[in-house]
């Protein structure tokens, strides 16, 4: 069963996206909606990964080139249901901060449960990938309609029972069971 949209307290770091203005920011206890991305990393390491290094470049803006093609596309995601914050471990955890990773990343079971939506990019390889990979384009979707406020998107997803497990050939596995609750490969309700 889906949780009710509603606020929630924001994690410790958030992207923010003012559109064409994306940065990381600190959220000191703010309340949100928030799109959390369940990615695949692969040997992606795009330079926006957020280090010691680049922490204070990464809150002032991150730009739109240097943003996994993944990144880019769940970005837009965001965009298109109207939701100015979002949640890349890879960009809101400090990589090369020990504390930090185990800080925050203990409380990643919380950041995907109470995000207004996980987008899961199952199907990727690697970030480089994006959303919609060829393999993704062709596997059986539904199409539904989401109405927020006065808004209407469309979104492409699998149900439950047509979920299968995509193993690194890209190749559906039909032996193993599907997951219950994800809506492969775009999106799933946290």
């Amino acid at each position: 069963m889906c949780q009710i949209a509603t606020e929630s307290r924001l994690p410790k770091r958030v992207l923010e996206d003012s559109i064409g203005h994306v940065r990381l920011m600190e959220t000191d206890g703010q309340t949100g909606q928030y799109i959390a991305l369940s990615h695949c990393w692969g040997d992606s390491r795009p330079p926006c990964l957020t280090t010691k290094a680049n922490l204070g470049d990464n809150m002032e803006e991150i730009s739109w080139g240097l943003l996994s093609k993944t990144f880019q596309d769940s970005i837009l995601v965001c965009r298109e249901l109207g939701i100015h914050y979002s949640w890349i471990d890879s960009i809101c955890i400090i990589q090369d901060d020990d504390v930090d990773w185990m800080l925050v990343s203990a409380k990643m079971a919380y950041v995907y449960h109470r995000s207004y939506l996980t987008i899961c990019a199952t199907s990727a390889l690697s970030d480089d990938v994006g959303l919609w990979t060829a393999f993704s384009q062709g596997a059986p979707v539904k199409n539904f309609i989401v109405r927020l406020g006065s808004r209407k998107s469309q979104v492409y997803a699998r149900t439950k029972d047509e979920v299968r497990a995509v193993h690194l050939d890209c190749k559906f596995n039909t032996a193993l069971r599907p997951r219950t609750h994800a809506l492969n490969p775009l999106l799933s309700r946290g």
